[in-house]
C-alpha cells in the first residue's frame, strides 16, 4: 500500500526534469514482471498526464507519510532478523523510515538527473567526434551501471540504517551483495514463470495483475530479510556480533 505513495513522491521530483518518464519506465520495466510493469505503467502516465505539480505542497508532506509506512513495516522485521529489540521511541523510528523513504526517492531523482544529462552530454559528443558506435555502448553501459548502483546503494541503505543496531561500516556486505543478484535473478525467473504458468487472469480476472504485483514486492521483500539474516550470520561468524543499539 506504500509503494504508490512512493512512487507519487518521486514522480513529483521527475516532473520537474524533462524526459525522464522514460527513465522512470525504463527502470521499472528491468525489475518488475511485464504483469505488474503492466500496472504500474498505466498509473505513472495518468500521474505524468495530469501533472503531479499540486503535490509540491503539503500533500507531498503526506504522500511522503504515507510511503514510510511500508519503509517502518520493513524497520520492525529487520529487528527480528537481526535479533534486536526496537527501543527508539515512535517519533525517532518514523524519522528514520521518513529519512530512508526520502534517500530512496533522491536515488531515483540522482539516476534520473544522471540518465537525462547524461545521455544529452554522450548524444554531443557523439555528433562532434563521430563515435557513434563507441558512444552507443557506452550509454547504455551507464544507464545499467547507475541501474544496478541504485539497487545496490537502495538495498545497503535499509540494511545498514533500518535496524535499531550499531553496525561496522561496511560498504559491500555479503548480505547487501546477495539481495542484488537475488533481486536480479528472481525478477527475471518469476517472468519466466509468468510466460509458462497458467494465466493469473483466469483465476483473478482482471484483478490477475494486481495479485502478480503484490506477489512480487511480498517476495522482494523477503529476498531482503534473508540478505539481513545473511548478514547478521557472518557478523556472528566473524565474532563481530552486533553492538549496541543506537
Amino acid at each position: 500500500m506504500a509503494f504508490f505513495p512512493l512512487l507519487i513522491c518521486v514522480i513529483t521530483g521527475l516532473a520537474l526534469i524533462p524526459g525522464t518518464d522514460g527513465f522512470l519506465f525504463g527502470y521499472l520495466d528491468k525489475v518488475l514482471p511485464p504483469e505488474a510493469s503492466g500496472v504500474v505503467h498505466d498509473w505513472v502516465s495518468t500521474i505524468f498526464r495530469h501533472g503531479s505539480g499540486g503535490l509540491l505542497s503539503f500533500s507531498l508532506l503526506f504522500t511522503l507519510w504515507s510511503a514510510s509506512t511500508g519503509v517502518a513495516s520493513l524497520i520492525e522485521v529487520l529487528n527480528v532478523a537481526y535479533e534486536v529489540d526496537e527501543k527508539r521511541p515512535f517519533w525517532k523510528r518514523r524519522l528514520v523510515a521518513l529519512a530512508l523513504t526520502v534517500g530512496l526517492a533522491l536515488l531515483v531523482l540522482g539516476g534520473a538527473g544522471l540518465f537525462v544529462f547524461g545521455s544529452f552530454i554522450l548524444d554531443f559528443l557523439t555528433d562532434s567526434l563521430h563515435f557513434s558506435e563507441t558512444f552507443h555502448v557506452l550509454i547504455t553501459a551507464t544507464h545499467y551501471i547507475v541501474w544496478l548502483g541504485m539497487l545496490f546503494l537502495g538495498i545497503f541503505g535499509l540494511h545498514y540504517f533500518g535496524p535499531n543496531l550499531q553496525q561496522r561500516w561496511r560498504f559491500f556486505t555479503p548480505g547487501t551483495v546477495v539481495s542484488v543478484a537475488a533481486v536480479l535473478i528472481f525478477s527475471y525467473l518469476f517472468s519466466l514463470y509468468l510466460q509458462f504458468a497458467p494465466s493469473y487472469s483466469a483465476v483473478y480476472g482482471g484483478l490477475g495483475a494486481i495479485v502478480v504485483f503484490m506477489l512480487w514486492l511480498y517476495l522482494i521483500s523477503l529476498i531482503l530479510l534473508i540478505g539481513a539474516e545473511i548478514n547478521d550470520e557472518v557478523a556472528k561468524a566473524n565474532g563481530e556480533r552486533p553492538g549496541s543499539h543506537r
